[in-house]
């Protein structure tokens, strides 16, 4: 695009910030995404716009795609909820999308009270290795 005006949006996602047990992949690769975008941003001429959408686990076929992998917390509905933050981001020019309300509080939560990952985490983890045991059984 050269000098011309745009706007770019990429979807990544709320594990960029946070990884969790049985998605190493794919927080990694979102990671990627969003440490890109924040490089990338300072590439951009006046007008340029690279959007980054942060949504967590999404009501879709996903998961079950994925080998019936466990649903992480929280989730969230994709008509309701994403498409219309985007929809809003992109009118607004906002360079972060977080769908999640839950998912933006805690954030801001963690920042003052670091410790607040490791219990999500933790806790995430003792999901994970219940969710392994269930599937073992059968």
């Amino acid at each position: 695009m050269g000098k011309e005006p745009y706007q770019f949006v990429a979807l990544a996602s709320g594990v960029s910030f946070i990884s969790l047990p049985g998605y190493a992949l794919y927080c990694g690769t979102k990671a990627a995404i969003r440490a890109f975008a924040e490089a990338y941003r300072y590439e951009l001429e006046k007008d340029q716009l690279f959007q980054v959408v942060y949504p967590v686990a999404t009501r879709t076929n996903f998961f079950v795609n994925a080998g019936g992998s466990m649903l992480p917390w929280p989730v969230q509905s994709v008509e309701t909820l994403v498409a219309n933050v985007i929809i809003k981001g992109i009118k607004g020019k906002k360079k972060s999308m977080y769908p999640s309300k839950i998912y933006r509080f805690g954030m801001v939560l963690n920042r003052i009270f670091p410790f607040i990952n490791v219990l999500y985490i933790n806790n995430e983890n003792r999901r994970f290795q219940r969710w392994l045991k269930e599937v073992d059984k059968e």
